[in-house]
């Protein structure tokens, strides 16, 4: 979040997808449609309930293999979008592995230097 104090700055995001956290995204953009901020009061922007169907329709295009492979995804990847309370103990264990042997991971090797070597894509929805 980016809050400006005074009329003398601006605040500048843009939105990069990987094919690392491409299934997180497009689940994002079908569970989580209320937490899309930024195109709803624009008239020439596309609705949080479009922003699926577009990014989809592009990646069908230009980056097919990529999409294919994210759509595999059925569950989160990301563990801030994991529902805990749905999570038996079990499931909680085996999570605390993963992240345990990315934190492992993270320490000897940078993120990039683990995801697939393709070309780079990005989107933004104004």
């Amino acid at each position: 979040m980016v809050v400006n104090l005074d009329d003398a700055n601006c605040a500048i995001t843009h939105n990069y997808v990987s094919p690392s956290n491409l299934g997180n995204v497009l689940k994002f953009f079908v569970e989580k449609q209320d937490q899309i901020s930024g195109c709803r009061d624009r008239a020439d922007s596309i609705k949080p309930e479009h922003l699926h169907k577009a990014l989809v329709t592009a990646l069908a295009t230009v980056e097919p293999k990529v999409l294919q492979k994210a759509e595999m995804q059925k569950e989160w990847s990301c563990r801030a979008w994991i529902d805990k309370s749905k999570c038996n103990e079990n499931k909680m264990s085996d999570l605390k592995k993963v992240h345990d042997g990315m934190s492992n991971m993270e320490s000897s090797t940078s993120v990039m230097a683990r995801t697939e070597k393709i070309q780079s894509f990005s989107f933004s929805f104004l």
